[in-house]
């Protein structure tokens, strides 16, 4: 909205009628600093109405982000009246700033001449209600009465809701009880109050003395209900009151979650749905909550299906009560999924996924979200602990554990609980250490409940504690006497120890107490329906077919080798016995349930009552045969849980498994070999190799360094080569020639795996002469060593001697040919290379993908297509070679229609295809078809924290939606340099500097230090707009500040900045005073800003430094002719275009493009090719006839060919590409959405005023990229500001 937009209307109107309408139609901030600029100029800025109106628009845009320039504003009224007064009071209040309006109130209170009035006294007291400024209420009240507005409804309703704030509900009450005619708001008011504060019995008799309730007035009442645990009396009222709304219904059903009535809150979910009521997404987090506290998967997933389907925001809560559910209901993957989509995330929402991790056995990962959580500075509260110290219950991280614990009050400000000792008594007890549980138990500050008891109690079952579990047991009974798992607990460890007459005895005091066992249930949802088991069941409807399952179970588990625990049963039986105890387990009846019940590869998912025990006779088979993440966890709790985790053979297995990429990771790796005491060679060689495969070979040789010093373990031939590689791959030579050393004083000199190993690290490392060397002394060379050769001398560019080795080889394999055919490729000589490729007896996936790549980098793009075609097998890299290529030869619709091409019959695209896709989006700017991109990347859970999400910021720029790429700029949870680089440079280009230049402080303010290309985009985003100070600002920040030598690129942002500007001779100087040769870029500025200000002196000199260097530029020969022709020199016009001719130059016509339904669209000047001509012209001449109406008059100083008559000017003009564009865009791109048009030149300045006036006579965004920028036309007016 500018200036222009208002001298287009119609003068009827007065011009404080028309600010007004502006202020009406605007919702973004510049335009509303726009307006205000307009304000000032026309001296608008005395009326008080008007600037009222304008502030009322600012807080509408956003109150607190704009209440410091409101301020700014405000201050600099020169009488600013009451309702001014009473809007910047307001304002603060809403902002919940209210101590803010408490002092501006008194400020207005002591300015002459301003009378405060109803609207002034009734927000003050809100705000000291709020503030708690009990002081300056009681004082304003004395005011009010003074000032006669004792008895007014909106103050008197204020006061009753501030003494509620102070506490001071019976003044409250004493307020509405002095009131003449109180109306229903004061009387909700007050009873909103009451609930607040917990009088749940003033708020009915008040409630049942209102003359008149509304639907606010019962909702208040069921909520405070539910909120105070009496759901009965809620459902009462509920059940009572003939008009419900969404506020009455969600208010109930979150009251039946609370109080784990989750059936009663699903069923009323169900009238809720039949009463034709939509709900949003607080109802849904209570029906969410429900399901996942009866773990109804099933039901978990359909109601997540309709949240989805219905369109309802998963806003903070809700998205944390999925995230819980799908925890809860055993499906941590889907828990982890909706926890990684939500933008926004707060302590409730990460405390709920790291419960649930913790709960899944997920320690480790639970306490790196823990990690993430505490650097994304957000403050963990006590629940976030119970999590913490859960997860390293789990994984028997105790010194983590303890490091936890001490720092929630040392370092985060939280008191520990009861809950909190009790996780940490959970934390010693289950790695065994048991004294140290209870010594923490002793000295906890209060007294011990019974979850710590019960704690301590288990562990002392699995570790065989009689003397612990007894003083445990006594103090259990003193709490809970009647609950049976304490005597059950104590009986089995007596078990245990074989003390039968202490079993007995147990048995004889539950018999005696009348306390029955609960039996072992188990749980499992079929179908929506939850179907339940007990040991030995038999009532079941298919207990038949079940038993029959079982029987078939029992013989499939004997044939593969499985024997019965039969000491996991703590009863007094014969062997026999024990078995068919155990076959009748709760568990088993549930599993053969779910095997009759189930299609074959489904996941069951049991919930049993009892702790699941695991034989421990069975472990070293399950680690053989874990083949997932989840059964390795698994099997390292019990393990850790068992003791039996400190037998090496067990924690070097646990750790080879970690090791494996397919179902582990380094960072349980490494704590599974941080906890072995004294581990061996193989575990030293796993954990070292382990990095190494990880791309950490900087910790592996740390690691080395660590076993060399503090294990009597010495490093052997597997050792070497492994530490060996890793200094190869990070260029650590010093490190490898020290271990060189050492290899030479012992035993390993002349192994031929270190030693191959060595000419591997000295070719990778570049020193060529010393892999000759060790090459020369090997007594026995195998076909590693011959490779790593010629692979080093490649590398270094010494491709003769390459082939040197190559042809004294005694064998080769296909690595062999493929290094020397990639080095040959990439030394440019593609014709020897294909010489290779074409001799090579087995040519294998490599050696084509080398060739591909090979032609495609020397440009020779047929070659390339050629090879690509006669392959019969192609991968990833193939696929991402030709694309890439495409792409890098500006080919963009031929790797586009080669992406589609691959969807359909080739492998699934990777980072690699996503990125050279999205860069051929952003050359042709095929809007549609990067957003179909970026809808396939979400499709298939790409993560774009990476150069993924830099390649999205930049395609959205690029295509003309700065709005796009700011959304994801900020849906990128870690972002990085990159990340903020695209979109300073996004910002930059649509000439929005001021938030370019934000993004840059704000960047600063997070400690990231912009690099050189963040300068390149803050520097351009300075030229775009015009900022010519802070354009040398930046330029010398960079230098002076962050160290950052200035390249050719630099000064090229600076001069063109300066010739942007008109600052011609400085621009020059500049380039006088480079420390390096100008470019022809540079020259380019220089001579376009020349043209711009017609200097026809500077654009002589720079025409002639860009002719010396690139003879061939086009471009350079048309701006000189544009000058001479903008200046009238026509002679020299001819003199230009007769040189361009006796060099064979020609201009590139104007063209532009348009997409639209997936097609590109393509336009040149006077084009009458295009299918649709006829409509296209026809278009053209009604918007000359509007545009003419409108009061447009040609500009034809910008036709630059020499032609006479003004109206063959004029119709010269009318046949630019963009306006072709833009009458085809407006008869086929239906209305409301943008015109998105790419013109290959600098748009004209007539076609720019033309495109203005376009946009707001058929009321249409248009968004043209030109060579330059962006420009954004809408309402009459351009992003650029006419600068460009």
């Amino acid at each position: 909205m500018r200036l222009s937009a208002l001298l287009l209307t119609p003068h009827t109107r007065t011009m404080e009628q028309k600010t007004m309408s502006l202020l009406q139609d605007s919702t973004k901030l510049h335009h509303l600093l726009q307006i205000h600029a307009f304000i000032i100029k026309t001296s608008l800025d005395r009326n008080n109405f008007v600037l009222a109106k304008f502030l009322g628009r600012i807080f509408s845009c956003s109150s607190s982000r704009n209440l410091p320039y409101a301020r700014s504003l405000f201050d600099r009224i020169p009488s600013p009246d009451t309702f001014i007064w009473n809007t910047m009071i307001r304002a603060y209040l809403n902002a919940q700033k209210p101590q803010e309006s408490v002092s501006l109130f008194f400020q207005m209170w002591l300015r002459d001449g301003i009378a405060v009035d109803s609207f002034s006294l009734s927000l003050v007291l809100q705000a000291c209600g709020r503030s708690f400024d009990n002081r300056n209420g009681q004082s304003i009240h004395t005011q009010v009465l003074k000032l006669g507005f004792g008895s007014d409804l909106f103050v008197q309703t204020a006061l009753i809701e501030m003494y509620a704030k102070f506490g001071i509900v019976d003044n409250s009450r004493k307020t509405l009880d002095e009131m003449n005619e109180p109306d229903i708001v004061s009387y909700n008011v007050l009873l909103a109050e009451y609930v607040r504060v917990g009088e749940i019995d003033s708020a009915r008799k008040l409630f049942d003395t209102m003359p008149d309730r509304d639907l606010v007035s019962w909702n208040t009442m069921i909520h405070g209900y539910a909120t105070h645990g009496d759901v009965g009396a809620a459902r009462e009222l509920f059940d009572i009151t003939n008009e419900r709304d969404l506020v009455s219904w969600s208010s109930m059903i979150a009251a039946y979650a609370k109080t784990r009535q989750s059936n009663e809150a699903l069923r009323l979910f169900h009238e809720m749905q039949l009463a034709n009521l939509m709900p949003d997404s607080v109802t849904m987090a209570s029906v969410v909550s429900a399901c996942g506290d009866v773990g109804a998967l099933g039901m978990g997933k359909m109601i997540h299906e309709y949240i989805e389907r219905n369109r309802i925001e998963i806003d903070m809560k809700l998205g944390t009560s999925l995230v819980d559910m799908y925890a809860k209901c055993g499906d941590i993957d889907l828990s982890l999924r909706v926890f990684g989509k939500m933008d926004n995330r707060d302590v409730f929402t990460w405390s709920a996924m790291i419960i649930g991790l913790a709960n899944h056995g997920y320690g480790e990962v639970a306490l790196d979200h823990f990690s993430v959580m505490i650097s994304e500075k957000i403050k963990p509260n006590d629940i976030t602990f119970i999590g913490v110290l859960s997860a390293c219950s789990h994984v028997g991280l105790v010194d983590k554990g303890w490091t936890y614990f001490s720092s929630m009050s040392d370092v985060y400000g939280v008191t520990p609980k009861i809950e909190h000792y009790g996780c940490m008594v959970d934390v010693l007890s289950r790695a065994g250490r048991l004294q140290e549980a209870r010594k923490l138990i002793r000295n906890m500050p209060f007294a011990p409940d019974a979850i710590v008891w019960r704690a301590l109690l288990g562990a002392c079952r699995i570790y065989k504690n009689v003397e612990l579990a007894e003083e445990a047991v006594v103090n259990l009974l003193e709490l809970e006497p009647q609950v049976d798992g304490n005597y059950v607990l104590l009986s089995n460890i007596y078990s245990q120890a074989k003390r039968w007459e202490e079993v007995v005895n147990v048995r004889r005091v539950m018999r005696g107490r009348s306390i029955q066992k609960v039996p072992g249930s188990s749980s499992v949802e079929i179908d929506n329906a939850v179907h339940e088991f007990v040991a030995g069941d038999k009532s079941h409807r298919k207990s038949k077919e079940i038993y029959q399952m079982l029987a078939e179970m029992t013989d499939r588990l004997n044939h593969a080798g499985y024997k019965p625990l039969t000491a996991s049963v703590l009863q007094d039986l014969n062997n026999e016995a024990k078995e068919r105890a155990l076959a009748h387990h709760s568990e088993k009846l549930a599993i053969a349930f779910s095997l009759l019940s189930t299609t074959p590869g489904s996941v069951i998912r049991i919930v049993k009552n009892l702790r699941h025990y695991l034989p421990h006779k069975s472990h070293f088979s399950l680690l053989e045969s874990c083949k997932n993440p989840k059964e390795l966890r698994q099997i390292h709790t019990l393990s850790i849980k068992t003791g039996i985790f400190d037998h090496i053979s067990v924690s070097s297995r646990l750790l080879a498994l970690y090791s494996d990429p397919k179902i582990g990771n380094l960072e349980y790796a490494r704590s599974v070999f941080d906890r072995i005491q004294e581990p061996n060679s193989f575990s030293w060689n796993t954990i070292i190799k382990c990095y190494v495969q990880n791309h950490h070979s900087d910790y592996a040789i740390i690691l080395f360094c660590e076993m060399l010093r503090e294990s009597a373990v010495p490093p052997d031939n597997f050792t070497l080569p492994c530490i060996i590689k890793a200094c190869a791959r990070i260029c650590a030579i010093e490190e490898g020639k020290q271990i060189h050393g050492m290899i030479l004083k012992g035993s390993f000199s002349s192994d031929i795996y270190v030693q191959s190993s060595l000419v591997s690290l000295y070719s990778k490392g570049s020193e060529i002469n010393s892999a000759q060397r060790v090459f020369d002394g090997m007594a026995d060379r195998d076909l590693v060593s011959w490779n790593s050769l010629i692979d080093g001398y490649a590398k270094c560019g010494e491709i003769k001697l390459a082939q040197q080795v190559f042809d004294q080889m005694p064998q080769r394999d296909s690595f062999s040919w493929t290094v020397l055919i990639d080095g040959y490729s990439k030394c440019g000589k593609v014709k020897t290379a294909y010489k290779f490729f074409d001799q090579m007896p087995k040519k294998n996936l490599v050696s084509w993908n080398a060739m591909i790549n090979g032609f495609m980098k020397s440009g020779d793009i047929e070659s390339a297509h050629s090879l690509f075609s006669r392959m019969r097998t192609r991968n990833i890299i193939t696929w991402n070679s030709m694309i890439a290529g495409y792409e890098g030869n500006g080919q963009f619709m031929e790797a586009l229609e080669l992406f589609q091409t691959m969807l359909k019959v080739g492998p699934m695209p990777n980072y690699a295809t996503l990125v050279s896709a999205l860069s051929a989006v952003s050359g042709l700017a095929l809007l549609d078809q990067g957003r179909w991109i970026h809808s396939y990347m979400d499709r298939n859970e790409f993560n774009i924290d990476g150069v993924l999400g830099t390649s999205l910021i930049e395609m959205y720029s690029k295509c003309g939606t700065i709005e796009s790429a700011l959304t994801v700029f900020r849906a990128i949870p870690r972002r990085k340099l990159g990340h903020w680089t695209a979109i300073i440079v996004g910002l930059g280009m649509h000439g929005m500097a001021d938030h370019a230049i934000e993004s840059l402080v704000e960047m600063q303010k997070l400690g990231m230090k912009p690099h050189a290309i963040t300068f390149i985009g803050v520097l351009n985003a300075c030229s775009h707009a015009g900022m010519v100070d802070e354009g040398r600002q930046y330029f010398e920040l960079m230098r002076n500040e962050y160290g950052i030598k200035p390249t050719i690129e630099h000064y090229g942002c600076l001069v063109d900045l300066m010739c942007r500007s008109g600052h011609l001779e400085e621009a020059r100087n500049v380039i006088k005073n480079m420390p390096m040769k100008p470019n022809k870029v540079i020259w380019m500025s220089l001579l376009s800003g020349s043209r711009n200000y017609g200097n026809i002196e500077i654009g002589e000199y720079a025409a002639k430094h860009v002719i010396e260097l690139a003879p061939e530029a086009i471009g350079c020969y048309v701006l000189l002719s544009n000058i001479y022709a903008a200046a009238g020199r026509w002679d020299n016009v001819s003199k230009v275009r007769e040189m361009m001719k006796e060099r064979g130059v020609k201009k590139d016509p104007g063209c532009s493009f348009v997409e639209h339904k997936g097609l590109l669209h393509e336009f040149v000047v006077g084009d009458r090719l295009h299918p649709q001509t006829e409509e296209i012209y026809s278009k053209l001449k009604e918007m000359e006839q509007r545009l003419k109406y409108a009061g447009y008059i040609p500009d034809t100083t910008q036709v630059l060919l020499y032609i006479d008559g003004e109206k063959e000017k004029e119709a010269e003009l009318a046949k630019h590409s963009e306006r072709l564009a833009i009458a085809f865009g407006l008869i086929n791109v239906e209305s409301g959405r943008p015109l998105r048009i790419v013109k290959n030149l600098r748009v004209c300045n007539d076609c720019h005023s033309v495109t203005k006036l376009l946009s707001d006579i058929y009321n249409r965004e248009i968004i043209v990229r030109d060579n330059n920028r962006f420009h954004h036309f809408k309402k009459g007016s351009c992003s650029c500001m006419d600068y460009w």
